[in-house]
């Protein structure tokens, strides 16, 4: 292969783009409350004990996660296709998770009754895996969208950090949000369902500037074509490799570009010279080919991804992020409250400078996205990325174990950093899923679906052991909770590292065979077009 494919492969504009990395700000406003405020909003504001508010969490995670597995299977088979089959389960998303998210920052209807203490439990249990079901749908659905968009890397890699930065504005307005009301109103109750129901209107006009400029019906319908010319030339390239001497008659194919800016590209002539001998090859010429009884699972089979010890490596290093970057965020308030003695309100609200931690977490994120993201970006590395997520997050996190009461107001300076490392963290996640499920789109909804239900089970988990034997425990508060996500990403970093220096050893020439999703992970022998 001494020669690049240069890859178009969708039809995208920026608007287009831009529609789709705003669809998941009614999840991530959210979520972004869910997870800042909701352990501490059962526990201290509602007075639900420890254990309970843990089980509730992890009833919400186990329902999500079993729900997740059906969801990836119906997504991908069904949907209504005048409106986009992903999209119609978008829509469907939506509607759940406001309707979880504003019930579940309300009194429940069954405290005054006999038995509240079960009933509540009972109640706020039903509302989050109403919640969570909604977030799900709507996550899969959104994310999945992406190889069936586009089977350029550029392009995905675009959408991805785009989604991930305009994740974090959302994260912005939810914390300011938060910040402007826990300010203004004192009373403890009215200030979240009041924050509950802006949230929802805010993430609801998002998904509707989506739903307009990211029409899925129209920017999929040439996405088959990209992608079996791209295996055309892939397979060609391949074999040259093998036997150049055999494949000289297609060599003014090698520089065969699959974009053509007025879209009205034709395979030439010389594409049917290449087309029969293909067909020679595949028949005659099999002795010839190493390897040559392996045949590629094709994407119509789920079983493709089980192949693959990349599937597996990457759900680790998956998880690795998400329980660092889901779990420290629910603690915050009570490592806050217990080790610094930042003080309630008057009247037991929630305080403001608790809100005033993560609007600057946030500001991090949305400095990294802007300013560092595509620096890091350009080196081309998941490890890179990885590395650079773990730097900032033990910046921000290792310093906690040292802070005391007089000196408290350093937190605030911490989550700066701490908002960076998350955010580089939380795109690598994305960009990792992503390249397993590679341009098998047809499929990527159950793949996404798989790392979701792992992300659920073991977050979910981990949360009630924090919520039973750390949440009160001042020592392991103190010392355990800082170090606990600069310990996973660490081990994250690694198994990306060796994965990493693996596949830039490979050498294509080697195996005929090699699959094609790896392929399109290897920088050497692509070149992809940029988003016009």
């Amino acid at each position: 292969m001494s020669s690049k494919i240069k890859i178009k492969g969708d039809d995208l504009r920026l608007i287009n783009i831009y529609g789709y990395s705003v669809g998941h700000t009614i999840n991530d406003i959210t979520v972004t409350i869910m997870f800042n405020f909701l352990l501490y909003f059962l526990t201290e504001i509602i007075n639900i004990s420890n254990e309970q508010a843990g089980i509730i969490s992890l009833i919400g995670s186990i329902a999500d996660a079993i729900l997740l597995l059906f969801l990836g299977l119906l997504i991908d088979r069904y949907g209504i296709t005048w409106l986009g089959k992903k999209t119609s389960w978008y829509i469907l998303g939506n509607i759940f998770s406001i309707l979880g998210f504003i019930l579940m920052f309300r009194i429940s209807p069954f405290s005054e009754s006999a038995n509240s203490e079960y009933l509540n439990f009972v109640y706020y249990s039903v509302i989050l895996v109403v919640y969570s079901l909604g977030y799900s749908v709507t996550n899969i659905a959104h994310i999945a969208l992406i190889p069936s968009l586009s089977i350029n890397r550029k392009s995905k890699d675009y959408m991805v950090r785009l989604r991930t930065g305009f994740r974090f504005i959302a994260q912005l307005m939810g914390v300011i949000l938060s910040s402007i009301l826990f300010y203004i109103i004192t009373d403890k109750y009215s200030a979240y369902s009041i924050q509950a129901l802006l949230a929802s209107l805010i993430g609801a006009c998002f998904s509707i500037f989506f739903l307009i400029f990211c029409r899925e019906p129209f920017l999929n319908r040439n996405i088959s074509k990209y992608y079996k010319d791209f295996k055309k030339l892939l397979n060609k390239q391949m074999y040259k490799a093998i036997n150049d001497e055999e494949a000289t008659e297609i060599n003014t194919l090698n520089h065969y570009d699959i974009h053509d800016n007025n879209d009205n590209h034709e395979i030439d002539d010389d594409q049917n010279k290449y087309n029969e001998f293909y067909h020679l090859n595949n028949e005659d010429h099999e002795p010839h080919r190493k390897n040559s009884n392996r045949t590629v699972v094709e994407e119509d089979n789920y079983m493709y991804w089980l192949t693959l010890p990349l599937f597996y490596k990457y759900i680790v290093a998956y998880l690795t992020i998400h329980i660092s970057v889901n779990i420290t965020p629910s603690f915050i308030p009570f490592y806050m409250e217990k080790v610094l003695r930042f003080s309630k309100t008057e009247s037991g609200g929630t305080s403001y400078e608790i809100a005033i931690f993560f609007l600057i977490n946030t500001l991090g994120s949305i400095f990294s996205s802007l300013f560092i993201q595509n620096y890091i970006e350009s080196y081309k590395s998941r490890f890179v990325n990885f590395f650079s997520a773990w730097v900032f997050t033990s910046i921000g996190c290792v310093p906690l174990i040292f802070l005391t009461y007089d000196y408290k107001f350093v937190i605030h300076i911490l989550s700066f950093f701490m908002g960076i490392g998350f955010s580089l963290a939380i795109n690598t996640s994305f960009i990792l899923s992503n390249d397993v499920v590679g341009n098998k789109g047809s499929k990527g909804s159950f793949i996404f679906s798989i790392f979701g239900f792992l992300d659920r089970v073991v977050v979910g988990g981990l949360i009630l052991v924090f919520m039973t034997y750390v949440k009160d425990n001042y020592t392991l508060m103190c010392y355990f909770f800082p170090v606990f996500p600069v310990i996973l990403l660490f081990c994250g970093m690694l198994i990306v590292y060796h994965e990493e220096t693996k596949i830039i050893h490979i050498k294509c020439e080697s195996d005929p065979e090699h699959k094609i999703c790896e392929l399109l992970m290897d920088n050497q022998y692509l070149s992809f077009e940029s988003v016009s």
